[in-house]
């Protein structure tokens, strides 16, 4: 037969058996003791005393009634390791994209050379993080918003306001924000109103803050890696 056939003979096997232990399980913990004078004992009946509405499941009755709370279980069990599953999506690709950092060379050693060496690369890992992440919002519509926030979040705690109200990207994770913008405007090109979300949380606002100060800075001089997907992400939303 086939694989699947496999499984679904294997699942039923295992059911079967797992329900034979439950019936034997409960035959043991439940007896229906008779006393030397052939009264049964407190608590117990003895089957002629049963009424006809109330007969002893046969073994086959037992049986169906242990394979479907077996199953009930088993359902919940899945469902449950479903909701945790989904649930770490975001958490697991923020952790990755973040320990990048610790094995990226910083934007100050840089060269001219390197640079646009470390740009594919940057873009190439964004990409792959953000497909994936994007595969799993078509799986699940019901998460999208709540996988949206989530890198939102994260990107906001990559900037940092000043007192005069100047924001700046944290020393040390420039490499992780340059991934964050360009997940972010992988998301904001396919799923279009997703622009609502960053239009709500000010990540525009915050975006030309950081912008302003490197730019006036470095007009002659090499860009932090974040600037180019940050002007992407000025531009998605400007469309």
């Amino acid at each position: 037969g086939t694989d699947g056939d496999s499984d679904n003979s294997l699942r039923r096997r295992i059911r079967n058996s797992l329900a034979d232990v439950m019936m034997s399980t409960a035959a043991e913990s439940d007896p229906s003791p008779i006393g030397s004078d052939g009264v049964a004992a407190p608590g117990h009946s003895t089957n002629s005393e049963r009424k006809e509405g109330d007969k002893e499941p046969t073994d086959a009755e037992k049986k169906k009634i242990a394979e479907e709370s077996y199953d009930s279980e088993l359902s919940a069990i899945n469902k449950e390791c479903c909701k945790s599953f989904k649930q770490s999506f975001i958490p697991t690709a923020i952790d990755l994209i973040d320990g990048l950092q610790a094995t990226s060379t910083p934007d100050s050693e840089r060269t001219s050379v390197t640079r646009a060496k470390y740009l594919r690369d940057d873009e190439a890992t964004s990409v792959l993080v953000g497909s994936f992440l994007l595969e799993l919002c078509s799986r699940y519509p019901s998460e999208r918003s709540e996988m949206l926030e989530q890198i939102l979040v994260s990107f906001e705690s990559c900037i940092v306001i000043g007192p005069k109200g100047h924001a700046s990207v944290v020393e040390g994770k420039c490499v992780f924000f340059t991934h964050l913008c360009q997940i972010t405007v992988l998301f904001l090109r396919a799923m279009p109103k997703s622009r609502i979300s960053v239009l709500k949380r000010n990540v525009v606002s915050l975006v030309l803050k950081c912008l302003r100060p490197v730019t006036h800075k470095n007009l002659r001089g090499p860009l932090p890696s974040w600037v180019t997907p940050a002007l992407l992400l000025l531009e998605v939303m400007a469309q």
